[in-house]
């Protein structure tokens, strides 16, 4: 009689742990909290008895019963919190815990360690690109800014995962702002300036538990970019200020983006954050320029503050020069749809803007589509012409030809090729320090 209770037991305790999530399944009574991150809706296939006969209806239906069973979110979070508890492991693509509970994405660090280096040709390619686009702008009365947002690992490499600590030569970061440098294009390092805030900033410039800057640190970098602009444009532009400052432990959004995506019960730890107000200077009397901004998502925090009438008479987000946002519009729509140079016959400041990470993208395509399509055709044919030029002084000089037959050798390359990429080293080096025209 006591095995058949227990067996009857057993039995209903299998029973509930069936049943109640094939209930909540079909009913939904509990209301479940949505998972953060990239959740893809799998759809309910279509019924077929031709697809029921072949397997094909049945692998469709279990990745929706998978991704749709009652509290699953449930279990999810719990399986994401024992987990993190206990091994410190976290189920968030490319997160990473650094000490003291500082997140970091994975990508970023392989950045800060050098691993995605692009190399020194395609770092003057791009340099001599952005040259060139501003050099066109200019002629027609424009002005083109690089802006370099912040990076978390730069910031915070006493935080950083040992396995992750490393010194590399050189990143797409130093490569690449050394050579927006040598190219004499306005740059407004904040990746730089920040490091230098470091020990007197009055609050967190970069949240513990989150990949952008800080709420604080955004607007602060607003108002370095105010005077920035005034001294590029040679114009007056309204002075900035924040509000009172007061470190808050109630922590807003997007200050824990990564925190969200990791999908935990518990809270983690963080440091108390700051969520000043930001005042500006009525824009009457000023000459506010009108601006297009291509830049990754670092550019949320001023957008949103908003900037029309206190920085920018007019403001454009193209965000990864993808999705264009605007004021004016409801619906954003994309970039591919827009000609050039019409899309700039309004606009007086054009602003790429980027981070140490993904610098080496800069544009997401802009740079070429901007050369080929608005300076490209006149620009290079004097280009090839200046190649062919150095092409033939080389052969003019017995002595650096010799060395470049004798490394073709070497490194079992064709003597002719190796002269090619010297002679187009030769052309990008001159039009970095000067203009094609």
């Amino acid at each position: 009689m006591q095995k058949n209770n227990h067996y009857i037991k057993l039995c209903l305790v299998f029973i509930a742990i069936i049943g109640i999530p094939a209930i909540q399944t079909l009913t939904r009574v509990f209301p479940e909290k949505k998972l953060n991150g990239s959740v893809y809706d799998q759809p309910l296939p279509d019924f077929g008895w031709d697809k029921w006969y072949h397997f094909q209806y049945q692998p469709g239906l279990n990745k929706r019963i998978e991704q749709n069973f009652g509290f699953r979110t449930f279990f999810v979070r719990l399986y994401n919190q024992l987990d993190y508890s206990l091994f410190r492991q976290p189920h968030a693509d490319g997160v990473v815990v650094g000490k003291d509970g500082y997140l970091f994405e994975e990508w970023i660090l392989a950045a800060r360690a050098g691993m995605d280096y692009i190399g020194n040709d395609s770092v003057q390619y791009k340099a001599r690109q952005l040259k060139n686009i501003r050099h066109y702008f200019k002629n027609n009365g424009k002005e083109l800014i690089v802006l370099i947002a912040p990076g978390k690992a730069d910031f915070y490499p006493e935080y950083i995962p040992e396995r992750w600590k490393k010194t590399p030569a050189v990143t797409n970061y130093s490569a690449m702002s050394e050579a927006i440098r040598q190219a004499g294009i306005p740059l407004l390092d904040f990746n730089k300036l920040f490091i230098e805030m470091k020990d007197t900033a009055g609050c967190a410039l970069f949240p513990t538990t989150g990949m952008h800057w800080s709420h604080y640190g955004g607007n602060v970098a607003t108002d370095t970019l105010s005077g920035f602009i005034a001294s590029v444009m040679k114009r007056t532009m309204p002075e900035f200020h924040l509000g009172l400052v007061f470190p808050s432990d109630s922590i807003s959004a997007p200050d824990e983006d990564l925190e969200k995506i990791m999908n935990l019960f518990v809270p983690l730890k963080k440091q108390p954050l700051c969520y000043p107000g930001i005042y500006c200077q009525s824009p009457d009397g000023f000459n506010l320029p009108s601006a297009i901004v291509i830049g990754d998502s670092f550019f949320w925090n001023m957008y949103c503050l908003p900037l029309d009438n206190r920085l920018f008479s007019d403001v454009q987000y193209w965000y990864y020069n993808s999705t264009i946002y605007h004021n004016d519009i409801t619906e954003p729509y994309k970039a591919s749809e827009l000609k050039f140079p019409d899309a700039f016959a309004n606009t007086d400041l054009i602003i790429l803007m980027a981070n140490p990470s993904n610098i080496q993208s800069i544009g997401w395509g802009f740079l070429a589509k901007a050369n080929r399509e608005m300076y490209g055709p006149l620009w290079q044919k004097e280009y090839d012409k200046m190649v062919k030029e150095y092409i033939q002084a080389i052969h003019n000089t017995p002595e650096w030809e010799k060395q470049i037959i004798e490394n073709s050798r070497d490194k079992g390359e064709p003597a002719d090729s190796l002269i090619l990429k010297n002679a187009r080293f030769m052309v990008d080096q001159y039009l970095l320090k000067n203009e094609m025209f």
